[in-house]
């Protein structure tokens, strides 16, 4: 079956047309593709191009839960909890319930100290080596044993950036939102009840 991305009614694979509201449905054979490449960059370990083929997939046909189970294991490994648990919802997995180990119930970053700023450049976006100049902060000129007469800061490439946050001030966990990625907010632990899984993705549940 696929499912309607404007309604999300329930169609045949055979049907061109939303049954309930005549918007064009994706083509079987191209939800089929993406589904079958999904399974095998997971197989490999490649989480991102997994994520790239079922964000398409659940675009396309948002009510399919297998699909929606599986994006959220690839949001999940990629430190996107607030995310996983909406596909995780959306796919009908029960979760235990529990604190979350990494906010301790708070549902707030626990990486930033609720600041929301990023901790290696204190929120200012600028290089912390090199003060946002750019230019190698102990420079001997063409002998200089840092930066070898390039006269470039050596940890941001004269970019003048925070390497860690790439220049927004924010924090990288959490993005600026002081919100635990691994619970998404909610304090609670995302443990996914096993036996409400489709049996050929268990494998896939995080340990």
């Amino acid at each position: 079956m696929k499912y309607c991305p404007k309604c999300n009614a329930e169609n045949r694979d055979t049907y061109l047309y939303c049954v309930e509201c005549n918007t064009p449905l994706p083509k079987t054979v191209r939800l089929h593709g993406l589904l079958d490449r999904a399974e095998a960059s997971m197989e490999r370990g490649d989480v991102r191009s997994a994520n790239k083929a079922l964000k398409e997939y659940t675009a396309m046909s948002p009510g399919d839960r297998d699909a929606q189970f599986l994006y959220g294991i690839t949001l999940v490994k990629l430190g996107l909890g607030q995310e996983a648990r909406k596909a995780f919802e959306m796919s009908g997995v029960d979760f235990r319930g529990g604190e979350c180990s990494r906010c301790h119930g708070s549902g707030r970053c626990s990486e930033c100290g609720h600041t929301g700023n990023c901790t290696v450049c204190d929120g200012r976006g600028r290089c912390t080596m090199c003060n946002g100049t750019g230019k190698c902060y102990q420079c001997q000129g063409d002998n200089c044993p840092r930066c070898h007469g390039s006269g470039v800061c050596v940890r941001c490439k004269g970019e003048k950036v925070c390497v860690e946050c790439g220049g927004s001030g924010s924090c990288p966990s959490c993005r600026g939102n002081d919100v635990c990625l691994n619970c998404g907010g909610t304090g609670q632990a995302m443990g996914i009840v096993e036996s409400s899984v489709p049996g050929r993705y268990r494998k896939y549940i995080p340990r």
